[in-house]
């Protein structure tokens, strides 16, 4: 098989795939035509799946990607509107966490779906680091504590921002005042050389947050812990991340001590219609 190969018997040349495809490297005229690759296919093509995806016969099969291998999408099977709807209204950022370990199965599941988020360009290039016990997580906050001290001490307009002062303080007297105390930590990474890996981080997460708050987990996002990693080499060091990634984002993650009965109100969206 070549790029990827169609069954001539259940093609009914309706131009799906070729429409669909972001590379635009599948050629099709009319449905006196078969799709066939385009010159530049080998080179440009993303794998993305979009043109098996689309077909509405199974006629297409990628050579990256057996078809066997790609599920089919039963009818009703996604969550509907109110369902989709009620989860992120409802989702609330946890800090406060019972004293309990994340189950392994549980985090496996919800990074499995959230592979399925968009990446920029469908590089699929992103990295996770599940960080779990107080002895592993307590040693990144002191790093953490440790760049804090150091923009109090250089007065830099960070610790002002942040009321670093106090997060200090906090530390001192025994709390965690940077992770929240959470039993669980996951870190997102990309390649420093690829623009688009904070970007794809961030919708990891943001996917990844949603699918943990379907199985009854609580998370947050770290931001005292990314904004130290963006600052401070020993944190940087301390995560042993794979060799030439950077940290996209950090959450937390554990089993929530509270569990919210109502939802909160919000601002209404500012949106702007030229329709």
């Amino acid at each position: 098989m070549n790029l990827f190969h169609v069954d001539e018997s259940r093609c009914e040349r309706c131009g799906s795939c070729a429409a669909v495809c972001p590379m635009g490297i599948i050629e099709w005229q009319d449905r006196e035509t078969m799709p066939q690759p385009a010159d530049t296919a080998a080179r440009l093509c993303i794998n993305c799946g979009h043109c098996l995806a689309v077909c509405p016969h199974g006629a297409l099969e990628l050579a990256a990607m057996p078809l066997e291998e790609c599920p089919k999408i039963t009818p009703g099977a996604a969550a509907d509107f109110a369902s989709l709807s009620a989860l992120v209204r409802s989702r609330r950022s946890t800090r406060v966490y019972l004293d309990r370990p994340v189950e392994k199965d549980d985090i496996a599941a919800c990074i499995d779906t959230t592979r399925y988020a968009p990446t920029g360009k469908n590089t699929q290039l992103l990295h996770w680091l599940v960080i779990q016990g107080r002895e592993r997580l307590d040693p990144l906050v002191d790093h953490c504590v440790d760049w804090m001290r150091d923009m109090v001490a250089k007065k830099h307009p960070v610790a002002r921002q942040f009321g670093l002062e106090g997060v200090i303080a906090a530390r001192d007297a025994g709390a965690d005042p940077v992770l929240r105390s959470a039993p669980c930590l996951v870190v997102v990474s990309g390649p420093r050389s690829y623009p688009g890996a904070s970007v794809d981080a961030v919708i990891a997460l943001a996917s990844f947050e949603l699918a943990a708050a379907s199985r009854g987990l609580g998370a947050c996002w770290a931001g005292f812990f990314h904004i130290a990693c963006s600052m401070w080499p020993p944190l940087i060091e301390a995560l042993r991340l794979p060799e030439g990634h950077a940290p996209g984002f950090s959450m937390m993650l554990g089993h929530p001590k509270f569990r919210c009965k109502r939802i909160p109100l919000r601002k209404e969206a500012r949106v702007s219609w030229r329709i």
